[in-house]
């Protein structure tokens, strides 16, 4: 009997120790699976925390490519607006100025239209309206009336070629298509022609030449004005 009970003793004893020999691998198991779990839902998080960054970076990159294309056209916007002369002939360039009008009253009437719509290319010294006005009283409305005498003082104002500012200032005499020359005279940045008329605005540049506007109208030496009244 007591050799039954010991016996019973041991198995008992071997199969607690059993039991908890099975429970460790499983809590082993179980920290093993957790700690993947871990790791899975960390990958996991920082690969959903890439893709975020990516998305951001990618917006960025959006967004500042479309500010760059909005700034875009806008400077084309702003370049097409601007008046460029270039796409005009001299008689257009000159009628566009709006301080011109009675230069360009003067070439119709003196019959110089398809002359100064022609290739070229010329450089048109451009009297303003001004300048005009400040001819003795009458002699305009003669000149208007006289086409051969108003078309040989306005081809005075006209020279072969076109002549920059730069090229204007470093002549000092320009021949003309009246056959007179006109005279060049630079201080500093002030150009004169024929010593008493400025040019006061360069470089109005056309598809047949350049336009510069003058103070005054100029008179060849060979012409005389009409009498005013």
């Amino acid at each position: 009997m007591r050799r039954f009970s010991a016996l019973s003793l041991i198995t008992l004893l071997a199969l607690a120790l059993s039991a908890c020999g099975a429970t460790a691998p499983t809590t082993s198991t179980d920290a093993t699976s957790a700690t993947t779990d871990a790791t899975t839902t960390t990958g996991t998080d920082a690969t959903t925390m890439t893709d975020m960054t990516s998305v951001t970076a990618t917006d960025a990159m959006t967004s500042t490519d479309a500010m760059t294309s909005t700034d875009a056209m806008t400077s084309t916007d702003a370049m097409t607006t601007t008046g460029d002369a270039a796409t005009d002939d001299l008689l257009a360039a000159a009628a566009a100025n709006g301080n011109l009008t009675t230069l360009v009253t003067a070439i119709q009437a003196a019959g110089l239209e398809e002359q100064l719509n022609g290739v070229g290319p010329f450089t048109l010294f451009a009297p303003t309206d001004t300048a005009f006005a400040n001819l003795p009283s009458g002699v305009l409305t003669a000149l208007l009336a006289d086409p051969t005498l108003l078309g040989s003082i306005l081809t005075y104002h006209v020279a072969q070629g076109q002549l920059l500012a730069t090229d204007v200032s470093k002549a000092t005499s320009i021949p003309t298509l009246q056959g007179q020359p006109v005279t060049v005279t630079t201080n500093g940045t002030t150009v004169m022609l024929n010593g008493d008329t400025m040019i006061t605005t360069t470089d109005i540049v056309t598809t047949n030449g350049v336009i510069h506007v003058i103070d005054k109208v100029l008179i060849p030496s060979d012409v005389t004005l009409p009498s005013g009244t």
